[in-house]
């Protein structure tokens, strides 16, 4: 009898137990996921990664991508992630020189006065351009300036139709030797002295290192081949389709 009561005392206690944890894990709070929205903005105050990433000369390779909600998660959820905006479906991170700006958005749509590529210096990577949404931004003044170890940029998702300023765009870009534009890369609104010093490196080398830009739009025809613009005479100056952008 003595075994029996202690046996059924034990299930009492075991049953108990289970139930008691399995009451704790359905209360257990579940944190929701983030939102996969068409789009998400890019905060005004924030025009470029080195306001956003203190180490920014240390990015090599810079990737923007669109992640699902649950990578996203696991992205946030990481001490060394850092949320763009307030939103928490746009964020950036940087390991071993690898920046990466995630988002579980198909579009970032970019402010209108935007530099974001501005001074990083030793980045000789650039993808994920087509995931950025530029045509309602008016300003690009130095979008890639400084950017002095890239070689290559593919601007063919570019859409500049309503950009009025691209001065200083492409300065400093050492040794950018080609650039790709698409048929929406359009400055017609941009007037002469808002393409001034669009392609400025010193004469030297621009002599060293030509610039070729390829892919041009038949209306927007490109005679580039090497850019030199003298700052002591800036009546040189050219725009970004081999025209003057001064004139005497």
């Amino acid at each position: 009898m003595k075994r029996t009561i202690a046996f059924i005392f034990c299930a009492v206690i075991a049953t108990m137990l289970f139930v008691s944890c399995g009451k704790n894990e359905t209360e257990k709070p579940v944190k929701p996921l983030p939102p996969t929205p068409d789009t998400v903005e890019w905060p005004s105050d924030i025009r470029a990664l080195y306001e956003c990433i203190s180490n920014s000369k240390d990015i090599i390779t810079l990737t923007i991508k669109t992640v699902s909600a649950k990578e996203m998660q696991t992205i946030l959820d990481d001490t060394g992630t850092r949320l763009i905006g307030d939103s928490g479906i746009l964020c950036i991170y940087l390991k071993n020189g690898e920046a990466t700006i995630a988002t579980t958005a198909k579009k970032i749509i970019m402010p209108a006065t935007s530099w974001t590529f501005d001074s990083l210096r030793n980045m000789t990577s650039l993808n994920g351009l087509e995931l950025l949404d530029y045509s309602n931004t008016t300003n690009m003044f130095s979008l890639f300036q400084c950017c002095e170890k890239i070689q290559s940029l593919d601007l063919s998702s570019l859409n500049t139709k309503n950009v009025k300023n691209a001065t200083d765009m492409f300065e400093f870009c050492y040794e950018l030797k080609s650039i790709k534009f698409g048929d929406n890369f359009n400055l017609d609104n941009a007037n002469k002295e808002n393409l001034r010093y669009m392609f400025w490196v010193d004469k030297s080398e621009a002599m060293s290192n030509p610039m070729n830009i390829i892919g041009c739009p038949e209306t927007q025809k490109n005679t580039i081949k090497t850019v030199w613009v003298d700052c002591k005479r800036p009546e040189s100056a050219l725009s970004f389709d081999g025209r003057p952008a001064f004139e005497n």
